[in-house]
């Protein structure tokens, strides 16, 4: 992600290098893509810290509930027993995590707009702040309900999703990461810059995943409380980060750094009232001028049904191939590897290719980047239902991490396309069709879950078969759409 952002923002705040500029504006650009370098950075390191935490609470909070679930249902049973695998106790597993991602979606989706005119007149880092805490609080919920079996019902995690009004939750967290890689970035390499920006997580999960495993051979309980340990000190970091509003229209660390105005009057909540509305549909309509538009940003409500594979892939290995949970965790090792190749290193170098050599311009490039993305994804999902044995799950797993790229590459493609509107209205549009779908997919993939288990056989893959189909679906858009361009003529520059 450095080496990114050092280039674009080279090529964004000094464009006479390279054409006889002077000494003078070389240093400043020197000068500036530091700063850029030097706001990103803390930004860099929080968000792998948070990633982390996650992690250290969410993996084993799984075979946690899944032993509280287990001995209510058999008084006296060993926790990992056989009976803890038995269907009744997986499938009420599957619908607490199911509705547990949905009702965690809902809160986003409210707050969306307003958390959004928020970080445009206040800035991105107390929005990003508030999402961060509210997440981190919605953990605290799940740990003291499960902390604490004979006194609430584990269904009572699905209140604590309701914490995520604080800040908007994951939705608005995702869309505060876009608009800082855009406010740092240039836009001639919005696409590449998406892409590093995704491997921030996945170098979180790669590193969590050994972590994971140790801390959960010391006891469940000691990788939550080490976790939420981490959760904290992450949130609390935010707080001594920069400020990136409005970043790109400085002309120097200085100007920047002052640039972001907080003393604007608060409005009354009626105004407040009506300047949301206002905002949301001006945001609406503008985003949506286009069918070409209204077509590529509908396809995410497809794909954002893969999404939800993660949480039921670990719970699908653990039932079909008797896997320990710890074990099932290391899956998010060799997926978070391949991805992060993929984004950090055969992306960004693809990327290159069809711009330099094949020439093309950028929205074709990221049309066809995103492309080659929903083709492994289509693959790879029908490959982990169809899995007969757990080298085949793993190879499906590579093959369906190839497609990471899609997301930041059609992120990058619509933007090109929307050219002349606010990215924050478009990142937001994106992040809320893309909670509609996994507000859809949670109960869905979890249903189809306890239907495969009823089925038996190959049918226990049922969840990623319908998966691959709605990918289909979508791949069938990407491939049918055309846009038009001349090829793109780079400079040596």
């Amino acid at each position: 992600m450095p080496s990114i952002l050092s280039n674009e923002s080279s090529s964004l705040l000094s464009p006479n290098i390279g054409q006889g500029g002077s000494s003078t504006r070389s240093h400043d650009g020197k000068s500036n893509t530091f700063c850029h370098f030097s706001v990103t950075l803390p930004y860099l390191f929080t968000f792998l810290a948070f990633e982390i935490a996650l992690i250290l609470v969410a993996t084993p909070m799984r075979p946690i509930q899944e032993d509280i679930i287990c001995r209510k249902h058999y008084p006296g049973a060993l926790a990992a027993s056989s009976m803890c695998k038995s269907d009744i106790v997986q499938s009420e597993l599957s619908l607490i995590k199911g509705w547990e991602a949905t009702f965690g979606l809902l809160p986003g989706m409210i707050t969306a707009v307003p958390y959004g005119m928020a970080a445009e007149r206040y800035g991105r880092r107390p929005v990003l702040g508030l999402s961060l805490l509210g997440i981190s609080l919605s953990q605290a919920v799940d740990i003291i309900v499960c902390y604490f079996p004979e006194a609430f019902s584990l269904r009572l995690i699905w209140l604590g999703a309701a914490l995520t009004l604080v800040g908007g939750g994951p939705l608005v967290t995702t869309t505060m990461l876009f608009l800082i890689a855009s406010d740092v970035t240039s836009e001639a390499h919005r696409s590449t810059s998406f892409f590093y920006l995704s491997a921030i997580p996945l170098i979180g999960q790669l590193l969590a995943a050994p972590l994971t495993y140790a801390a959960m051979a010391k006891g469940n309980w000691f990788s939550v409380l080490l976790g939420f340990g981490g959760l904290v000190v992450s949130t609390l970091a935010i707080l001594v980060t920069p400020e990136t509003h409005s970043m790109r229209h400085s002309d120097s660390c200085d100007d920047y750094r002052s640039s972001v105005d907080y003393t604007s009057p608060p409005l009354g909540v009626r105004a407040l009232v009506v300047s949301v509305s206002r905002q949301a549909a001006v945001s609406v309509r503008t985003v949506f001028w286009s069918n070409k538009l209204s077509l590529l940003l509908m396809n995410f409500l497809f794909t954002s049904i893969s999404e939800s594979i993660p949480p039921i892939l670990m719970q699908y290995v653990t039932k079909r191939f008797q896997w320990t949970w710890a074990e099932a965790a290391l899956l998010n090792s060799i997926s978070a590897g391949v991805r992060l190749a993929v984004v950090g290193l055969l992306l960004p170098f693809a990327s290159r290719v069809l711009l330099l050599d094949l020439r093309l311009n950028p929205s074709l490039k990221d049309l066809w980047l995103a492309r080659a993305g929903i083709s492994a994804l289509v693959v790879g999902a029908f490959g982990i239902g169809l899995a007969d044995r757990s080298i085949i799950v793993i190879i499906s797993l590579m093959i369906y991490s190839l497609g990471f790229g899609y997301g930041p590459a059609m992120r990058g493609l619509l933007i090109t396309i929307a050219e002349g509107q606010r990215a924050s209205d478009l990142l937001m549009c994106i992040s809320l069709i893309e909670s509609t779908g996994l507000l859809l997919s949670g109960p869905l993939l979890a249903a189809s879950f306890r239907v495969g288990m009823a089925l038996r056989g190959v049918w226990i893959g049922l969840p990623f078969i319908l998966v691959g189909c709605c990918l289909a679906c979508a791949t069938a858009i990407v491939i049918g759409i055309r846009i038009g361009g001349e090829p793109h003529q780079a400079s040596s520059s």
